[in-house]
């Protein structure tokens, strides 16, 4: 450190084993990260969340999700206090304190300090008459005004701090709020505890599981509350960050949490939340869980399927009486939809989804990686070859066929994932992925592929699929040559296959 090698000495520092680890290690540690560029706060937050436990649960690197977890004894951590750990956490805000975040944090306390002695006056004084006719009319008060701004402040608060990566913060904020609490409270925490959650390494699963505790504490609390309804705006929102959490947390668990996020399911079918069964934030985050199932569980992969339809069948009933004929859905579901049908084979499923592609998708050409699996489907499935000779669609859309498609618009495998150098650190991550051990650079690259579909849900379809539906050697990408009128042709083709256009027939009828 005397010679500004801080990366080195941190390094160093994690070198020792954790049974070994003392205060000095944490503060050391802490006082390391704070002077990397940028200042790694998510690391200082799982440092203090682990300071004083007498043992941490670490996934088995191994198999992060399919191996037991590992318990790591922490000796030295017996004999410390309640108040050695409020001694560490205070160093840790002084060294934050001439930053942007410490600056916020200050006002922050500043005002909340001043909100509160003046609701303690407002609430020691005597109620006039005026308050008394205010209140019989439901109209605001002073003290109404005071509180509903503090309430506000403290939101405002969790939100600063989550972006800020002041997870444990953030949550300290809301247990002082207690009961004074609004409607827009529970959709904050939820998306702090989410944001806490996805940004904990996927190896510290004591601080994952935490974070996984405290967002299901949020749903008990607030679900079906006065604060928090169905049919307000804030619950999709809500529900999908508690369901991201959910999903992710499949592969490590002995399917307790696929029985949950299910039991959910079936708990907005029984009381018709159909705001709930046809949001996208909802969806998408369910389909993902019945993936990852079938990672912990292949032979379900059929249920899987069929939960999946029906779910997506669900979601296009209500979007039909709400939107008309023909509501849209988002290339991301009907993506996942597809490469549940590659693994399958179910050719009605792939039918009907055919069917919607042609009705909405006509003149412009849906994202490529929505193309590869139904070209894998025909290859694999579709009996379209005579005698010897292979059908002309065959391999179609990944090899040129005339002289103007000769450059192909790009590289993807059979499942839509393009090429990309996932060898290097995404822009989103810090991590050179080169320096890392198998399997962990194999899991990081598995967990970063990614299709070239971009709306909302697209990044956690990508990531499940990948990691649960494909292994190290069934990632080959290929060039590939797709115009509009190539995928037109690879679709009606499709369509008038025998056994594909029965199927459209009977689901028509």
């Amino acid at each position: 450190m005397d010679y500004g090698h801080y990366a080195l000495a941190l390094q160093a520092m994690y070198v020792l084993p954790p049974a070994i680890w003392d205060t000095n290690c944490f503060r050391l540690a802490i006082t390391l990260h704070l002077m990397q560029e940028p200042r790694q706060i998510a690391e200082v937050e799982r440092l203090l969340s682990d300071y004083g436990k007498t043992h941490i649960t670490l996934a088995n690197p191994l198999a992060p999700f399919d191996l037991p977890p590992i318990r790591i004894d922490m000796p030295n951590m017996k004999n410390v206090a309640d108040s050695d750990k409020y001694a560490l956490w205070m160093y840790y805000q002084a060294a934050c304190s001439e930053t942007e975040w410490g600056k916020e944090k200050e006002n922050y306390e500043a005002k909340s300090y001043e909100h509160a002695q003046q609701l303690k006056q407002q609430r020691h004084g005597r109620e006039t008459l005026k308050d008394w006719a205010m209140r019989r009319f439901k109209v605001e008060t002073e003290q109404d005004r005071l509180q509903r701004d503090k309430i506000e402040a403290d939101n405002t608060m969790i939100y600063i701090s989550t972006q800020n990566h002041q997870f444990e913060y953030a949550w300290h904020v809301y247990e002082r709020m207690g009961k004074e609490v609004d409607a827009f409270t529970p959709r904050v925490v939820m998306h702090l505890s989410w944001q806490a959650y996805k940004h904990t390494p996927i190896a510290h699963v004591s601080l994952r599981t935490h974070w996984e505790d405290r967002a299901w504490e949020l749903y008990s609390r607030f679900m079906d509350s006065e604060y928090l309804y169905p049919n307000q705006t804030e619950t999709p929102g809500f529900l999908g960050d508690l369901l991201s959490i959910a999903s992710t947390t499949i592969g490590v668990h002995d399917g307790a949490q696929f029985d949950k996020v299910m039991e959910l399911y079936q708990l907005f079918q029984d009381r018709g939340y159909e705001r709930l069964l046809s949001n996208e934030q909802v969806i998408t985050p369910l389909l993902c869980t019945l993936i990852y199932q079938c990672r912990r569980s292949p032979q379900s992969m059929d249920s899987m399927r069929r939960k999946a339809f029906q779910i997506w069948r669900t979601k296009h009933a209500i979007d039909q009486k709400t939107e008309g004929k023909h509501p849209s859905t988002a290339y991301s579901i009907l993506w996942i939809l597809l490469v549940f049908c590659v693994h399958s084979g179910d050719k009605t499923d792939f039918a009907e989804l055919l069917v919607t592609l042609s009705s909405h998708y006509v003149d412009n050409l849906p994202p490529t990686s929505l193309l590869a699996p139904i070209q894998r489907f025909h290859d694999r499935y579709l009996s379209c070859s005579h005698g010897s000779t292979p059908c002309h669609f065959h391999h179609y859309l990944f090899r040129p066929v005339d002289s103007p498609d000769k450059d192909p618009s790009g590289y993807m495998d059979d499942l839509g994932f393009v090429r990309g150098d996932s060898r290097r650190a995404s822009s989103a991550s810090s991590i050179d992925v080169t320096s890392l051990p198998e399997p962990i650079a194999h899991m990081y690259e598995t967990l970063h592929r990614r299709t070239n579909i971009h709306d909302m849900g697209a990044a956690s379809m990508d990531a499940a699929v990948s990691f649960s539906l494909t292994n190290h050697g069934q990632w080959v990408t290929k060039p590939f040559y797709c115009p509009l009128n190539k995928a037109q042709a690879l679709i009606r083709h499709c369509l008038g296959r025998k056994e594909i256009h029965d199927r459209v027939k009977s689901t028509v009828a």
